[in-house]
């Protein structure tokens, strides 16, 4: 059914898609041109003060993108310093139950070191007493020897007459 209204569609198809913007632009303004020459003049001073907005736009969308890429290298670095610093965290204390376990490891080994100490002391007072014992023992069998051999003063054949004083 056709409508009863003298307006009809356009055909969009017949539209050829070769129609070039300049074109267009320069047919609109030669239009509104003929139609009122203030509205062209208010046209054409409008579009020549937009270009510079345009162009300050376009710096602050670059400048824009430029600050978006940088906080996100930023919030890289960051993060990679944080996971750097939870390993430093990890690695201290580390450090510090090794630094305790060494302490505690170094106080067990001079406790063990004193006890073995105060027993080879001990050991060799005992040693020394018993040598000691040996030693008069046989300076008493020189003495007797020596008596019935009818020396007196006999001189100490075995150099062991101070040993006392050698081990203090």
């Amino acid at each position: 059914m056709r409508s009863k209204c003298a307006y009809s569609r356009p055909d969009w198809a017949r539209f050829e898609p070769g129609v070039e913007i300049p074109e267009a632009t320069t047919a609109a303004g030669a239009f509104l041109l003929k139609l009122s020459p203030e509205a062209a003049t208010a046209a054409l001073a409008s579009i020549l003060g937009s270009i510079p907005l345009g162009v300050a736009a376009a710096k602050k969308w670059k400048e824009t993108r430029k600050l978006r890429n940088l906080i996100w290298e930023r919030e890289h670095a960051m993060t990679e310093l944080q996971e750097k610093y939870g390993r430093v965290r990890m690695l201290e204390e580390s450090l510090q139950h090794s630094m305790e376990s060494l302490t505690s490891l170094a106080d067990k080994i001079d406790a063990i070191s004193g006890i073995w100490h105060l027993l080879f002391m001990q050991k060799l007072s005992i040693t020394r007493g018993v040598y000691r014992n040996l030693v008069d023992t046989l300076e008493e069998y020189v003495r007797e020897t020596a008596v019935l051999d009818g020396e007196k003063d006999h001189p100490d054949v075995f150099g062991l007459c101070n040993v006392d004083s050698d081990v203090e």
